[in-house]
């Protein structure tokens, strides 16, 4: 790195997955911390191998390709190092490649895959910053505005090597001011760290005019004339250019250049959560699934984090190869992320699971939600600890007993005391209105109660009433009718609840404070 210069080479070796390999700052040269917030900065990743890698795992030794029909004719599109060895190159028709290598690995392409993937480490990439773009074989991560957040440019481009090695096999990096020289640098194998707009060009002009993607006729057009080199098309007039060529080609050399605004449409990660491993082995025991649990409890816990959403609701899917497949709800009375927690309750919800036969897949899908309680993190995470958290104990038994065995009650407006309250959900909110004191213990019926000396008695002891509390004349619409006069007595031992019954006379025990 140069003391007096924007510019940084960060060298890779040919043979290492990671082109981030940032040497230690010398003790005199100050590091580099990357331009002002201000001015963008874009790092581009480049996965030349993605539409070969999504379609195959077969080794390096062996020539394998990816093709796909363009017009009337199926060309290649990715070709791995031994077909490369071969010569066998993009563009090459199939036809020629397999007659060149008789015993030539082909594989269609599979651009749904691709995007998956694309989208899969894009969604990842907002931990790094939330304005991320995916194009057809690369992202891009405008990173200016995070360079302050993981302390300079370079501290940050190390943290991005070491995520994008865990994410990716084979991957090439650049990063400059603008998003075209990013991609273009990316995938011609320049690894640039460029910060200064003014240098850019000195660094682009060596580059040949093939990695523009012109087209053929232009290409062509442009050999004709001498022009191999970037460098060497900027010379041109602008204006004989745009003629020979086209205007949008004079747009595109401005974009590279950062001459002319070049906007981009930032990727936006789905409110979802969805992760799926492969076993080792297959399991026939939810103990040995844990490991597995953890790690995609890891994985949601980090989107969760730094996409600012949090989950209600867990769903573990089960499956072997022969269709078998087992969903585990996982159910919360409120939004959460502690991955804690998660683990918790998702434990508590496979003790009650048997497994029938051997699993060979394990997934997690969750819905996120961007609603979420207003509290801040804990700074000892360590140290976590939700055992005074009531909402946890309530989500632990409905996780460990069933869903409906925990519920709530709430209030129904009906005069009735046996019809005035209902079964609910845990927190659920129902109306409200003014009644005389009642008691919280309701016998399940009223209890007939002896009259000795004219007075309604409790297992042969006569209760002292107090005042008449409340007239209740409720019930003609669902031939269901009461009319009782309640009272509160008492004795030496407790306080009841009873009711003389205006049409027997007969007295009854209904409750007891």
């Amino acid at each position: 790195m140069n003391q007096h210069s924007n510019t940084c080479v960060i060298p890779g070796s040919p043979t290492s997955r990671t082109l981030f390999a940032v040497p230690p700052s010398p003790p005199q040269t100050p590091s580099l911390t990357g331009p002002s917030n201000k001015l963008p900065l874009w790092l581009a990743l480049y996965f030349p191998k993605l539409s070969l890698e999504v379609v195959t795992s077969l080794a390096e030794n062996t020539p394998a390709v990816a093709f796909e029909q363009q017009r009337q004719a199926y060309r290649i599109i990715t070709v791995n190092d031994a077909a490369n060895q071969a010569g066998i190159r993009p563009d090459m028709t199939l036809a020629t490649a397999r007659a060149m290598v008789p015993q030539l690995k082909t594989f269609p392409r599979d651009q749904r895959s691709e995007q998956q993937i694309l989208e899969k480490l894009a969604s990842r990439a907002t931990r790094w910053t939330p304005a991320v773009v995916i194009r057809e074989d690369c992202l891009l991560m405008e990173i200016a505005g995070s360079l302050k957040l993981y302390g300079g440019l370079q501290s940050l481009l190390i943290s991005v090597d070491s995520w994008i090695q865990t994410e990716a096999h084979r991957f090439q990096t650049a990063v400059t001011p603008t998003p075209a020289s990013a991609i273009l640098s990316a995938r011609a194998g320049r690894t640039l760290c460029v910060t200064d707009r003014g240098q850019l060009v000195s660094h682009l002009r060596d580059l040949p005019v093939g990695w523009l993607n012109l087209g053929r006729r232009r290409n062509d057009l442009l050999n004709r004339l001498g022009i191999h080199k970037i460098g060497g098309l900027l010379r041109l007039p602008r204006h004989g250019l745009a003629r020979r060529l086209n205007p949008t080609v004079l747009n595109q050399l401005d974009q590279l250049i950062g001459r002319t605004a070049d906007p981009q449409l930032f990727y936006t990660p789905p409110l979802t959560f969805y992760e799926d491993v492969a076993l080792i082995q297959d399991v026939d025991s939810i103990e040995f699934l844990l490991p597995a649990i953890e790690h995609l409890l890891n994985t949601m816990g980090v989107q969760l984090k730094h996409s600012c959403t949090a989950a209600n609701h867990l769903n573990w899917i089960l499956t072997d190869d022969h269709g078998y497949s087992l969903d585990i709800p996982v159910q919360m009375s409120c939004p959460r992320r502690e991955t804690q927690v998660f683990l918790k309750l998702s434990r508590l919800a496979f003790e009650a699971i048997q497994l029938k036969r051997p699993i060979t897949h394990l997934a997690l899908k969750a819905k996120l939600l961007t609603s979420i309680p207003e509290d801040n993190d804990t700074l000892m995470t360590d140290n976590c600890n939700f055992s005074g958290d009531p909402t946890v104990l309530l989500d632990s038994l409905q996780n460990r007993l069933g869903f409906k065995a925990v519920q709530g009650i709430r209030l129904n407006p009906d005069h009735r005391p046996e019809q005035s309250w209902m079964p609910c959900s845990p927190g659920e909110l129902g109306p409200t209105f003014q009644s005389s004191p009642r008691p919280l213990w309701l016998l399940h019926r009223p209890r007939h109660m002896d009259i000795k000396h004219g007075q309604p008695c409790l297992q042969g002891k006569p209760l002292l009433l107090d005042k008449q509390i409340e007239r209740i004349s409720s019930g003609w619409w669902d031939k269901k009718p009461v009319k009782r006069d309640y009272y509160l007595a008492s004795n030496n031992q407790l306080r009841v609840w009873i009711f003389r019954d205006l049409g027997s006379g007969q007295w009854y025990l209904h409750g007891i404070f």
